[in-house]
């Protein structure tokens, strides 16, 4: 076999006495630690009558011995760095995290916010079925109220188609035996504002026709035009007469509102509040009933 290295040599002594052993953790360190270590104690022991030969030996394992501790201070320079290059992706992870929690606060927010809009869109959507039963029914009552008007032109066609058989009808019969035109005409002249015309024909067919189905109409549209001209008394006059003479009568409500609002325009406050809590008892449920609380 041939020569061992210097470092083969001493490692093999170092092993054999026990101070250096095979296998640990931080086996390189201690191994080169081992061979300095040995190195000096040789140059020590050998110094007097160490050959050439030994010398250089020594001379090759110190050399060896600053190799290896140059590289393992590469090494431990590389090691650093990595720690180094670990602590900073350590730190961007926690300020990704910081950035996560902050995005994670914004959609906490946005989902609250959408929960509430959600709930608001709900109360508004209840609202809206709640109005829009309301139209319906509102509309189911005209609907009803509509097809008794027209009973009662029917009615009142009837009668004339029973005058207008008589041969001796007179110019005044001829007036007599067309309600519905001169009802209709009346009407026709307070929708345009022609007021004085309106009431004369509303007269007139009270004085022709006063047990018509149509008399109480009459009587209010007399008290809706003294209403429009600020004659508050005359209309609370009209107004009173249909709610005496007619009590069925589908005005009854709408009179009793406009006769509160007369007083209430007369500075009679006491009165006011006595029709509108007076309509709210008997008509609870009707458009005139929220008009005359809102006016409480």
């Amino acid at each position: 076999m041939g020569e061992k290295s210097p470092s083969s040599y001493y490692h093999e002594k170092l092993i054999s006495t026990g101070i250096c052993p095979v296998k640990s953790s931080s086996y390189q360190a201690k191994r080169l630690l081992c061979l300095f270590c040995f190195a000096l104690l040789a140059l020590i022991n050998f110094s007097g009558c160490a050959s050439r030969q030994q010398v250089l030996r020594c001379q090759e394992e110190l050399l060896f011995i600053r190799g290896q501790l140059q590289t393992l201070n590469r090494r431990i320079e590389e090691q650093q760095t990595n720690l180094q290059n670990l602590n900073s992706i350590l730190l961007s992870n926690r300020q990704i995290q910081n950035r996560l929690d902050v995005i994670n606060d914004s959609l906490l927010t946005i989902q609250a916010n959408i929960d509430r809009l959600r709930a608001d869109m709900t109360s508004e959507l209840v609202t809206i079925k709640e109005y829009a039963n309301y139209l319906n029914n509102k509309f189911e009552d005209v609907n009803t109220r509509s097809g008794k008007l027209l009973g009662k032109v029917e009615s009142l066609t009837n009668k004339i188609a029973e005058r207008t058989t008589s041969s001796s009808a007179t110019a005044d019969d001829r007036i007599s035996t067309n309600p519905v035109e001169l009802f209709n005409s009346a009407y026709l002249d307070m929708t345009r504002g022609n007021y004085q015309l309106a009431q004369q024909g509303f007269r007139a067919y009270l004085e022709l026709f006063p047990e018509s189905d149509l008399a109480d109409y009459c009587h209010f549209y007399l008290a809706e035009i003294f209403f429009q001209n600020n004659e508050y008394n005359q209309a609370i006059s009209e107004y009173n007469v249909v709610l005496t003479r007619y009590p069925h009568s589908q005005k009854v409500a709408n009179s009793m509102l406009k006769m509160g609002i007369c007083y209430k325009q007369l500075n009679e406050p006491a009165k006011a509040r006595q029709y509108f809590n007076d309509l709210i008892q008997k008509f609870p449920n009707t458009e005139e009933a929220v008009q005359a609380r809102a006016r409480l």
